[in-house]
């Protein structure tokens, strides 16, 4: 397992994770409570969210690779 950051981490930083970015299919989703405007309520995976949400983000190999089939 390897974790990667996408910014600067100071002490007292918030740590965020997005799911969708690793997880195609999430056997157990869940709503979110982060709060943010843009929040994205319940989170179930790659798989069920739009194409143009996913690409804002930084997303694992295996979750390309699941989009590129997917487009096919």
């Amino acid at each position: 397992m390897e974790l990667e950051c996408v910014a600067t981490i100071h002490k007292g930083d918030e740590l965020r994770f997005f799911y969708p970015a690793t997880e195609w299919e999430m056997s157990q989703p869940f709503m979110c409570n982060c709060g943010a405007s843009n929040c994205l309520g319940l989170i179930s995976g790659a798989a069920f969210m739009p194409y143009a949400t996913l690409v804002k983000y930084k997303l694992s190999d295996f979750v390309l690779n699941m989009l590129m089939s997917k487009k096919r």
